[in-house]
């Protein structure tokens, strides 16, 4: 049990994974370090699994709850919901919403 790999990734269709929006989807920490082996050995098994597959996705990838569900059948859509919860909560994930406000010149115009 000792010798099990916490970083690998789960399972994963051979596609390459769907890419959000312009403007939605993974953006990688200013600040963010290089991955090192054992960086989520303190997380259960499932987060592990899903923290090594988010690390290893390119910046602008789906990581919506329902995208993730398709991309890792593995998982439902409350396991994945339940794992970027505490992903967030451990600090390795950082989850935004980023409100746009349009000005009365945007309406008219």
């Amino acid at each position: 049990m000792a010798d099990e790999d916490f970083n690998a990734a789960p399972c994963a269709s051979a596609l390459p994974h769907p890419s959000a929006a312009p403007g939605y989807g993974k953006r990688s920490a200013p600040d963010q370090q290089r991955s090192r082996p054992g960086d989520f050995v303190h997380l259960s098994r499932r987060e592990a699994s899903i923290a090594a597959y988010l690390d290893r996705l390119p910046e602008g990838a789906d990581i919506s709850v329902k995208t993730l569900a398709k991309v890792l059948p593995d998982y439902g859509q409350c396991a994945l919901r339940t794992a970027l919860r505490r992903l967030s909560e451990a600090g390795h994930l950082r989850r935004v919403t980023e409100h746009h406000r349009v000005t009365a010149a945007a309406r008219s115009g």
